[in-house]
């Protein structure tokens, strides 16, 4: 079952989320403590969202980041990777369960084929957003350790 990976994760691009994440935590914090960051808000806020976006960019270019949305993206892969390891799932049983859910949908009368063809690539979709591909888990597994140190998060 291919598992569609966005990030294909590097020893180097997981080192720089190491290096990067403290800086990003505490700017997060800092900047979406009580405060509403968005555009729109208020002119108030949206001085904040400009000052925000412009710190991630900064924070970007700091980290060897191409730019913000790269930073960001190898962030989410890298903590969405961690998450996974957290879980202590392995890939062959989350692919034993979609198999299970597919034979599930497959067999249902009262859906329609359209529906079921529908239901399966939404299914699809929705899984290679969230399970890591086999390469980004054993990249960001030596890492784990580190990782989990600085999000205090076990």
């Amino acid at each position: 079952m291919g598992l569609k990976e966005h990030v294909s994760l590097t020893s180097t691009s997981v080192e720089q989320v190491i290096q990067v994440l403290p800086k990003l935590i505490l700017l997060t914090k800092s900047h979406t403590g009580t405060h509403s960051v968005g555009p729109d808000k208020k002119v108030g806020s949206n001085k904040k969202y400009n000052a925000f976006t412009i710190a991630l960019q900064t924070l970007s270019g700091q980290h060897g980041f191409k730019d913000m949305r790269s930073m960001q993206r190898t962030v989410e892969a890298t903590m969405l990777t961690a998450g996974f390891i957290k879980s202590g799932r392995t890939l062959k049983q989350v692919e034993e369960k979609m198999l299970e859910t597919k034979k599930l949908v497959e067999n249902n009368k009262k859906m329609t084929a359209a529906q079921k063809t529908s239901l399966l690539k939404r299914m699809q979709i929705q899984i290679s957003m969230v399970i890591p591909s086999p390469e980004n888990i054993k990249t960001v597994k030596p890492f784990y350790p580190r990782i989990i140190a600085i999000t205090g998060k076990k």
